[in-house]
Formats: C-alpha cells, structure tokens, sequence
C-alpha cells in the first residue's frame, strides 16, 4: 500500500516529533536518552538523527554502543558490585617470603618487569619423573 507523498511525509514528520518528545520527557537524563536513543541509532544516519532530534554525534555512537551492549532499549546490564581487599601486613610478609626463598624460585637474570625494572620469577620446577622398572 503507498500513500501519497505529503500524507508520508506527515507521518515521518509526527515519528520525529514523538521520538523528539519523549526524549524530552525523559526523566531519567543522559542514561535514559542514550537507552531511547538506541532504538533507532543504526536505523538512521548521524545526519538524519542529529538534525530531526538535535542531539549530539557524540550521543547517537553512544546509543548505537548502547544499542549493541545491551540490546535495543533494554535496560542497561547490571555491573557486578567488586569488593577488593588489601593483604594484612603479616600476609604481604608471607607472600614475599615465599617469592624470595630461592627453594621455591629462581631469578632471571636476562629478563626484567618492565614497569617496575626489578627480575621476573619463575617457579622451581619440583615434578619428578617417577620411572618404574618392569
């Protein structure tokens, strides 16, 4: 079926001033304009997009980033809560203890870290071949 064109255009027009309206209704700010957004970033070119909604290129690649990470207005993954600890003294003690027991490692002597220039480590090897005559 194919409208004539001014009754198409009029429909092009009422998307973007819908689309436009809800951007603006948006209580969420710039999270919740980037996952609107992202519905349909790779629809339409940065051009179309820019110029019909007035947002920025820098908001329409993250929409589009938006769009691919977490599906077309989905609500954003869930990032996991990271805890991180620090080694008791007596521990940190311990753990250099055991990396300068020459019974546990040896030093290279041709190969250094590069950020911190001191040697690399390397495990003893301690397997033993176990041969059994027969």
């Amino acid at each position: 079926m194919s409208f004539p064109n001014d009754h198409s255009n009029s429909i092009i027009n009422k998307f973007w001033f819908c689309f436009n309206e809800s951007l603006k209704a948006n209580k969420k700010g710039s999270d919740g304009k980037r996952r609107i957004l992202s519905i349909i970033a790779d629809d339409f070119s940065y051009e179309k997009i820019k110029s019909n909604l007035l947002v920025a290129p820098i908001t329409i690649f993250d929409a589009r980033k938006y769009a691919k990470l977490n599906g077309l207005g989905a609500k954003q993954i869930e990032k996991p809560i990271r805890t991180v600890a620090k080694l008791s003294q007596e521990k940190l003690e311990q753990f250099n203890n055991f990396f300068e027991d020459k019974a546990n490692v040896i030093m290279s002597s041709y190969k250094s870290d590069a950020k911190t220039q001191l040697p690399v480590f390397y495990f003893k090897n301690t397997k033993k071949a176990l041969w059994k005559k027969f």
